[in-house]
């Protein structure tokens, strides 16, 4: 009997995360909502905030929560000041 990966289909990888460095050249549609947190430098619980105001777009791919490039740079550059 194998231990660990029991039940896991170890031929469906998961895409590498590729660090959030600048928000102009990531090369994915979406960001995770850990990632804009960090590069933005706020709390996670202000981005799920503005997601249930409506300040913040964000779709549900995969039943994650992931916000649209377009949608983080705008929110970026109105609501916070990044120290990037």
């Amino acid at each position: 009997m194998a231990s660990g990966g029991e039940g896991r289909d170890d031929s469906v990888m998961a895409r590498p995360r590729t660090p959030l460095k600048d928000l102009e050249t990531y090369p994915h549609k979406y960001v995770r909502l850990q990632q804009l947190s960090v590069y933005a430098d706020v709390p996670i619980r202000t981005i799920y905030h503005h997601i249930s105001k409506g300040a913040l777009r964000a779709v549900k791919i995969g039943g994650r929560l992931r916000i649209p490039i377009q949608t983080a740079r705008a929110y970026v550059s109105f609501f916070v000041q990044p120290n990037h």
